[in-house]
């Protein structure tokens, strides 16, 4: 192949139809040589679905051991960008041929990067992230050779959006802002992430509502937080201790950000300075009970760095007020509307879990029951997330911290958990992450926030 040819013009030679090693090589070569162009183009909406596919169809046809002919018809009358998303497909189909046929897997699990759920625990090959192997002689090299050199060059990229039971799991869009500073920082060994319940005190206010399961006690949705003032005031505080202790990514409570305190965050967000040490890259809003479509949803609000929702997340299961819970602290359910024989939150529940990628790994929110519940667990260990920001609203985080500890296990994953102060001192927020062995840090009573040091793994309180 001409490298400095036109994507679509190599691609008329990529195919040889008694050499899948050479066509894999040629693929390769492609893929590598146009990488910027590639990786931009799967974060265009719908080249990810067309990229997944298009690796079916040829998955099938290489399996079948199908003629040049039906694989050529594939590959012909493409423009540029059409003809690297084949390519690309291309790649995937033969690179698992030959693991299976010579037992060798010729890609590597490599972070932030994974496998989704879309084709199980399969990796996707596309290209390299290091240069050198496309700008010498490859020739004919010996198998164990080629599988070495490709293993080492080669780094799966996942971008594909994927069912588990009744849910998706759903790619953020790319943030290029973001991730850039979230890189600065990572160089410089600065990222830190903290947890924190907003405020100890405050009065929530909710109404009853009708709940769908009508043979349980009426639902509830909060309407207030009072006095919003003092809330907001509370939150003003948090946002700028967070600055001062050069916080990156912060993880607010569930059901203690109503929209106006949500507004108030993006302010401060747009008017901050950032710099090499300073300024919050990336907020979890706790949650609120909103309407949408008739309905109310828990929603938890992501924001960017400079104020923009990034995106929002709806919990996936309602939480259940038992009559013990009401008998704990019957002054709090009596204001937001459940009565002594307890409630559900009258919500519509969410449908995907939405992740995003970043040079830290894979992000992913989700809310307190939507966490730990076990119809959602295979959901969450499917994301292959690396990092969880947990909102959540709880008189125990025990089932929280099972969770966590469960996606250390299974997928080397940290949990940031902020519980809302009002439920209750002993409900401490907390994080959990992978170490050599258990490592678990809560809150400290009448402490502001509770922040990780991803540089050194260092654990500290702060007022």
């Amino acid at each position: 192949m001409n490298p400095s040819a036109p994507p679509r013009e190599r691609l008329a030679s990529v195919y040889q139809p008694d050499d899948p090693i050479q066509t894999l090589l040629n693929c390769y070569v492609l893929c590598e040589s146009s990488f910027d162009r590639f990786f931009n183009l799967l974060q265009d909406e719908g080249r990810d679905l067309q990229y997944c596919e298009s690796t079916r169809a040829f998955a099938e046809l290489v399996d079948n051991a199908a003629p040049e002919l039906q694989i050529q018809d594939r590959l012909d009358a493409l423009d540029d960008d059409d003809a690297l998303i084949q390519c690309g497909a291309l790649l995937t189909a033969l690179s698992r041929r030959v693991a299976r046929d010579f037992g060798q897997e010729l890609g590597r699990y490599s972070r932030p990067y994974r496998s989704s759920a879309a084709f199980g625990d399969a990796p996707y090959w596309l290209s390299v992230r290091q240069r050198g192997l496309a700008h010498r002689s490859l020739g004919r090299q010996p198998r164990k050779e080629l599988h070495s050199t490709i293993r080492r060059f080669h780094e799966p990229l996942v971008v594909i959006p994927a069912a588990v039971n009744q849910f998706s799991l759903v790619r953020i869009t790319a943030n290029i802002g973001l991730d850039n500073l979230l890189a600065q920082r990572a160089d410089e060994g600065r990222h830190r992430i903290a947890v924190g319940p907003l405020s100890y005190e405050a009065d929530l206010r909710g109404t009853s509502a009708q709940h769908e399961h009508r043979t349980l006690p009426d639902g509830f949705h909060l309407t207030a937080v009072e006095p919003l003032a003092v809330q907001e005031a509370a939150l003003t505080e948090v946002l700028r201790l967070a600055y001062d202790s050069g916080i990156s990514i912060l993880v607010l409570p569930e059901l203690r950000m109503p929209p106006a305190l949500v507004t108030a965050t993006q302010r401060f967000l747009r008017e901050q300075e950032l710099g090499p040490d300073r300024g919050l890259l990336l907020v979890a809003a706790g949650s609120w009970h909103i309407e949408r479509d008739g309905v109310h949803v828990n929603r938890c609000t992501v924001l960017d760095h400079i104020g923009d929702v990034l995106w929002t997340h709806d919990k996936l299961r309602e939480f259940e007020v038992t009559p013990e819970n009401v008998a704990a602290d019957p002054g709090l359910f009596a204001q937001i509307g459940v009565g002594e024989k307890g409630g559900f939150e009258a919500i519509a529940r969410g449908e995907k879990l939405e992740f995003f990628e970043s040079v830290l790994g894979r992000l992913a929110a989700a809310i307190c029951i939507g966490f730990f519940s076990p119809e959602v667990a295979p959901l969450l260990q499917a994301s292959r997330a690396d990092i969880f920001l947990v909102p959540t609203m709880t008189p125990s985080v025990l089932d929280l911290e099972r969770c966590a500890d469960t996606l250390v296990r299974t997928q080397h994953a940290f949990t940031f958990a902020a519980n809302c102060g009002r439920v209750g001192r002993n409900a401490s927020s907390f994080c959990r992450w992978p170490a050599a062995r258990d490592s678990l840090g809560r809150l400290p009573i009448g402490k502001r926030l509770l922040a990780l040091d991803l540089s050194n793994i260092s654990m500290y309180a702060l007022d």
